[in-house]
């Protein structure tokens, strides 16, 4: 099973330190817009696409193992690169965001985009639906991937019917709410009347 790392867009080293270590990519959050995204990308890809830094003595090189034509095409062309789209920025360059070289998908964030829109905490509300709307379109028009964090099935049905492909549906945490919440039951006799978990999905 490979992994890709969330990981702030901040610097050239913070987006290198996962790639370096292994992680088959990365997703940057809290992108501003299309150029801060553009800058990110070019962090991550070799020459021509980018500007990465070629070592290869690290994980991903296997230890200056790989051939180095080898190295450099396999990182270009397999490493998973994904934009988090949860400022008014990145809303407002979705179309340029979208049509970006190479990128493989972009994450629509629900919860940090209510904050922007004004109506903190409500990922249900139709301000949201309408942002959401806006990637569903430009990414259908450049034929670029996009997902969401649904906080139940609902809301993840409603999202695939605008063309959403990925969905982040669960969290280590989330399963270990449930698995003390089970554990517990099972033992009414230790820990009295049955709990439930208090928060659905990802919220």
């Amino acid at each position: 099973m490979d992994t890709f790392v969330r990981r702030p867009a901040i610097d050239y080293a913070s987006a290198m330190a996962p790639l370096e270590a292994g992680a088959g990519g990365v997703l940057f959050s809290m992108i501003r817009d299309a150029s801060h995204a553009q800058e990110a990308m070019e962090w991550v890809k070799f020459a021509p696409r980018g500007k990465r830094g070629l070592l290869g003595a690290n994980r991903d090189g296997n230890y200056f193992l790989k051939p180095t034509k080898q190295y450099i095409k396999e990182a270009n062309e397999s490493t998973l690169i994904g934009m988090q789209i949860e400022t008014e920025g990145a809303l407002d360059d979705i179309e340029r965001i979208a049509g970006i070289e190479d990128l493989d998908f972009v994450l629509f964030g629900p919860a940090d985009m209510s904050q922007v829109l004004g109506v903190t905490g409500e990922v249900n509300h139709e301000k949201v639906w309408e942002a959401i709307s806006s990637v569903s379109k430009a990414c259908a028009e450049a034929g670029m991937a996009w997902g969401t964090v649904p906080p139940n099935d609902e809301y993840a049905s409603r999202a695939a019917d605008l063309g959403c492909q990925l969905f982040l549906a669960g969290h280590d945490f989330a399963a270990i709410h449930r698995g003390i919440i089970e554990t517990k039951n099972s033992y009414p006799s230790l820990f009295g009347e049955k709990s439930e978990l208090k928060r659905e999905g990802a919220y």
